[in-house]
């Protein structure tokens, strides 16, 4: 395997591993449907605390 295909695979296990919260892919799934939205309006579509929320798109927007 060459490195740029094992760089490859190493963004698309970041990715997978990132959607594979379920917290981050209700989000994801949201922000796809909506839009830009403020974290008190994912808060209360996901049910977490607000730190928890703010924290979970940060996770996803490291792929």
């Amino acid at each position: 395997m060459e490195q740029d295909d094992k760089k490859i695979l190493q963004d698309y296990a970041r990715l997978f591993g990132a959607l594979a919260n379920v917290s981050r892919l209700k989000i994801l799934c949201l922000l796809a449907q909506k839009g830009e939205l403020c974290v008190c309006e994912l808060e209360n579509a996901v049910k977490n605390q607000q730190s928890l929320t703010s924290y979970h798109p940060g996770g996803s927007g490291k792929v």
